[in-house]
């Protein structure tokens, strides 16, 4: 009786356990894509002060200065936002795979509990 309470309490944890990483996996996953859509955001930004350096170029060399200063600005945001998403997305795989390793658990656990 008390290994069958040990088992079913050890399940129950296993349960939370894997509830709460799924959880984190969600979390993940939604932050991922907020980082994605950011890095996205700023690269339009990026390409369009491109696009200004360009047309400004005749402005004046002090004004095309200084926009290549913003335009390396952004891609510096541009590149930490993607090291950041991809950080994200790495950390997501070992959550999701500690999740797997936790249900294998889970259920080789189950299944000697009911033999």
């Amino acid at each position: 009786r008390d290994r069958a309470d040990d088992a079913d309490h050890r399940t129950g944890n296993l349960q939370l356990s894997i509830v709460r990483l799924q959880s984190e996996v969600v979390v993940r996953k939604a932050k991922a894509n907020e980082l994605e859509d950011k890095a996205m955001l700023e690269q339009a930004r990026t390409d369009e002060i491109a696009r200004q350096i360009a047309a400004d170029a005749s402005a004046g060399v002090a004004e095309v200065a200084q926009l290549r200063q913003r335009l390396a600005e952004f891609d510096q945001v541009h590149l930490a936002l993607r090291a950041e998403s991809e950080d994200s997305q790495q950390l997501l795989v070992q959550k999701e795979a500690e999740v797997g390793a936790l249900r294998a658990v889970l259920e080789a656990r189950t299944r000697d509990a009911e033999r």
